[in-house]
């Protein structure tokens, strides 16, 4: 099993996600349309959104750039909770005082190297 740990300012991803660009390199249309739907909320979502991204990276071994194209999108359940779409993984996301975080645990066999 491999794990990743990642944690970001919110007032860091207030400013990123009005920049077009980098809101499609970063994050699939369906992640965008989740973090948009949640209005005032969109900033904090799209901080904890990026820290599990950035988490799955480190789960993986290799940097964010690396594994962008491939990563599998985060969804949530119908009581919110956030998933990767494919088995085996899990991801946990937190937010408290400004600050987003995110854990990812990668099996062994999820867990891709350069």
């Amino acid at each position: 099993m491999r794990i990743g740990l990642d944690m970001l300012e919110e007032a860091r991803m207030a400013r990123l996600i009005s920049r077009e660009h980098f809101m499609e390199r970063v994050f699939t249309p369906g992640e965008r349309d989740y973090i948009f739907s949640k209005g005032q909320g969109a900033a904090q979502t799209a901080a904890g959104l990026f820290c599990a991204k950035e988490a799955y990276a480190k789960a993986c071994g290799r940097g964010i750039e690396v594994v962008l194209g491939e990563m599998p999108e985060i969804r949530h359940d119908e009581n919110g909770q956030p998933y990767f779409d494919i088995d085996g993984s899990s991801v946990s996301i937190t937010h408290t005082g400004g600050i987003a975080a995110a854990v990812v645990i990668l099996p062994e066999e999820r867990s891709p190297r350069a």
